[in-house]
């Protein structure tokens, strides 16, 4: 019963849900893969201060990018699913979004200049301006939101994939030495760019531009609450490097970006599938297909708790290990991040789920820019106030702080909108906590038993792994873990 709905409720106007999450979960898979097979070979490659100036220039960067923005993105985003059936209104919204973002870019790389030389002595290397400039130049011409709103993730999966693949290969022929961190920016550079002018000419291809008698004032009026969503939302996301840099060491800098990045990307697998789900979630709301969406939003809410839950007492159990054979020896600072954070996959991700698929297609963009207010206040105090002390440390104590503020608020917003806080099942919550609670005794035997790092972290993983699964399907008999079983057994005998 419950793999029939699954199935039926993965269709939205011709446009296959269910197809766009195989590629997206390619995606994800891919953003997690990657970095994976690099960030071992640049911690022992380049030194904490090579790998702290990067950290900086390039959060530095991507948050004056948010400022370019506008907050066209997930504007951009909902207006494309909303007028892609209609091509003259598409080729008119797609017009007047890439010359507002044109203007809006200039005055960031304006603002941005001025901002750099007085930070010179921080950044300390020309070169690594000189990419910086080229990206902001570039991403001018960022139409990525173009391609989500029409959900082409076929294209967006393939695209990514090899500059994905080209830019670590780069890495690995390219970067050899300590001084080599220009090189590793520049590739992380160039792949960016690359991205975006690929998105540029089949955009062009698609769309037929016309730049006369456009009207800017109407997007103004409406993306510049999204927009203030954006800049705040940035603020612990990408200013959290330079902040850190601004009061601690770039040294101190790299043992947090590194904590960061694995908790980063062991999210990004939940969270990059909110971006299939929010086009679908705005049309279907649009289509007043109400019983469509809270079901898919109810699957979206237990799959969180499913995975980030014991992803979360992963982390904290076996932090020190995983970080020595992954990151090499000396490290034992970023394992001390990683156990602050450890949870933070759960508490990002529920927010961001109240946040894409709950508050923002209804609309309620002023609800979530209170939330994110907060959340970057008490990021900015907790972060003053912790990083000059205990460093890197300070920096992952006020993520947290800040992230289960905006999680609260989100919480308290989405109560207001009548029914939905029914769709959060507190048992899928409570059945996937005791089922983590078994990796206690697990990894307590295996310390025991063993000393070799390595053999430790794959073991802890392979177990836990098993009894984990074990409990949903055969003790708590959980109805989601079932369906994808079954759905994984079905598929395997049609391959046989």
């Amino acid at each position: 019963m419950f793999v029939t709905t699954f199935k039926g409720s993965l269709k939205s106007s011709g446009v296959s849900l269910k197809k766009n999450l195989v590629y997206n979960f390619l995606l994800s898979i891919s953003q997690m893969a990657f970095p994976l097979l690099s960030i071992p070979y640049i911690s022992r490659v380049l030194n904490p201060s090579g790998i702290g100036s990067v950290s900086f220039i390039d959060s530095l960067t991507y948050y004056f990018i948010v400022i370019a923005e506008f907050g066209i993105v997930s504007y951009g985003i909902r207006e494309v699913a909303r007028k892609r059936n209609d091509k003259a209104a598409l080729d008119k919204l797609v017009s007047e979004l890439l010359s507002l973002h044109l203007i809006t870019s200039l005055i960031s790389i304006i603002i941005y200049s001025v901002l750099v030389f007085f930070l010179y002595n921080k950044i300390g290397d020309s070169r690594l301006l000189l990419f910086s400039f080229s990206f902001l130049l570039v991403n001018a011409f960022s139409c990525e939101w173009y391609f989500w709103g029409t959900e082409k993730f076929q294209y967006i999966t393939i695209r990514t994939l090899i500059t994905r693949v080209l830019g670590l290969i780069s890495l690995f022929l390219l970067v050899n030495a300590p001084d080599d961190f220009i090189i590793y920016y520049g590739i992380i550079c160039v792949s960016a760019i690359l991205n975006i002018l690929w998105n540029f000419k089949n955009m062009f291809s698609e769309v037929k531009l016309r730049f006369r008698r456009i009207d800017l004032k109407g997007h103004v009026r409406q993306v510049f609450t999204v927009y203030l969503i954006s800049l705040t939302y940035s603020v612990p996301l990408l200013l959290d490097n330079v902040l850190l840099g601004l009061l601690s060491t770039t040294a101190a800098v790299a043992y947090y970006a590194f904590a960061m990045k694995i908790v980063r990307i062991s999210t990004a697998l939940i969270t990059d599938s909110f971006l299939v789900f929010y086009p679908n979630a705005v049309h279907l709301i649009k289509e007043e297909k109400f019983e469509r969406s809270k079901f898919t939003f109810s699957f979206s809410s237990e799959l969180i708790f499913l995975i980030t839950i014991p992803m979360g007492f992963g982390f904290l159990l076996i932090a020190k290990d995983f970080t020595t054979f992954y990151l090499g020896e000396g490290h034992h600072i970023v394992a001390t991040n990683l156990m602050i954070l450890c949870f933070l996959p759960f508490i990002k991700s529920f927010s961001l789920f109240l946040n894409k698929q709950v508050l923002m297609p209804y609309n309620k963009d002023g609800q979530i820019l209170k939330s994110l207010v907060l959340g970057m206040l008490v990021y900015i105090i907790a972060a003053i106030s912790f990083n000059s002390f205990v460093g890197s440390s300070g920096a992952s104590i006020a993520i947290m702080l800040s992230e289960i503020s905006v999680l609260t608020l989100n919480l308290v917003y989405v109560r207001r909108i009548t029914g939905y806080i029914e769709l959060i099942k507190a048992s899928t919550f409570w059945q996937a906590f005791f089922s983590s609670l078994a990796f206690i005794p697990i990894i307590y035997w295996i310390n025991s038993l063993f000393h070799d790092s390595i053999i430790k972290v794959v073991l802890a993983v392979s177990l836990c792994l098993l009894v984990y699964c074990f409990s949903l399907l055969k003790i708590f008999k959980n109805s989601i873990a079932r369906s994808l079983y079954e759905s994984f057994l079905i598929r395997i005998q049609k391959s046989l």
